[in-house]
């Protein structure tokens, strides 16, 4: 697809990115509001915490370039992948415009997602991105941040060339294969778990495979306030079905709000303030059998991936 991109509107909030890193990471948010006032938040060169991203993209497919690739954007504040923690030096931003949580919360439109997708496809040869290296603001910043959001078609964008998503077919045929393969070591069945248990293994293993993908998550076995917003940007991205629902019963906010919410983009070492529209997964039911089961056999399907992925710039 061809779109129309303006040059004409720059910022001024970049700098150089730091000493010895590699532009390894594509990260998507939303604005949270209108393209006007989108651009004025990323340009703004007299705000108390200025703010950029590389490419801003209208609900009408244009493209807004406003940082040149090269430079470090100030987009993904205090975040973190993998041991990683300063994300701007090593990523692009791009940013869509998106009313954002809220009661005007909607899908991106086609001639968006597809502008997106073949500006991220130009950006991902360019810089030899990983797939497993295309992420969402929630995923970097869990609990601080919920953008993109669940109505984010990642499932359309990884079939169009852009990130990755899991294949439940996949990874269940695989498990099967596997199964059959093992021979029973003893006939004796084993002796249930208690559901406590049971539970405390689940979440120690989540843990684990979500820190193997990426995440930046205890690993307790405990269902702490990091492990839940870490569990939330994990469905949101990768099981969006599962969380929509909570997603727009939790997620009210004016534009007002929404406009002043954007000092949460503070970079550098500032104090930044919680995400006030966290979603705060309740303990009870977060991790029932069947959830448990969900995120694990998506965290699988996702590691599988990841280790049939070429090496990267890691």
């Amino acid at each position: 697809m061809m779109y129309k991109v303006h040059t004409h509107i720059r910022s001024p909030n970049y700098e150089a990115r730091y000493p010895d890193t590699t532009i390894d990471f594509l990260i998507m948010h939303y604005t949270a509001c209108d393209l006007e006032a989108s651009l004025k938040i990323l340009t703004d060169p007299n705000a108390r915490h200025r703010v950029s991203a590389h490419y801003l993209v209208d609900e009408t497919g244009e493209v807004y370039a406003l940082v040149d690739e090269e430079f470090r954007s100030w987009h993904a504040g205090k975040s973190a992948w993998r041991d990683l923690a300063d994300m701007n030096s090593r990523s692009v931003g791009i940013e869509i415009v998106n009313p954002g949580q809220g009661p005007n919360y909607r899908p991106f439109p086609p001639l968006q997602m597809e502008s997106v997708a073949s500006l991220s496809k130009e950006i991902i040869t360019r810089w030899r991105m990983a797939p497993h290296h295309v992420l969402g603001h929630s995923d970097i910043a869990p609990g601080r941040k919920v953008d993109p959001g669940p109505l984010f078609d990642w499932k359309w964008l990884a079939g169009h060339g852009v990130g990755v998503y899991p294949d439940i077919q996949k990874n269940q045929e695989r498990q099967s294969r596997e199964w059959k393969g093992q021979e029973r070591k003893s006939e004796k069945e084993p002796l249930p778990l208690d559901k406590r248990k049971e539970k405390q293994l689940d979440i120690i293993r989540i843990q684990h495979l979500l820190a193997r993908y990426g995440y930046t998550v205890p690993l307790s076995g405990i269902l702490d306030p990091q492990t839940r917003a870490v569990i939330e940007a994990f469905q949101m991205h990768f099981w969006p079905e599962s969380i929509l629902e909570k997603f727009r019963l939790m997620g009210c906010r004016s534009v007002k709000e929404t406009l002043e919410s954007k000092s949460l983009y503070v970079d550098g070492g500032s104090r930044e303030r919680q995400h006030p529209f966290s979603l705060s997964l309740e303990d009870e039911g977060i991790l029932d059998g069947e959830t448990s089961a969900g995120l694990i056999r998506r965290l699988e399907s996702l590691i599988d991936s990841l280790d049939n992925q070429p090496c990267a710039n890691l």
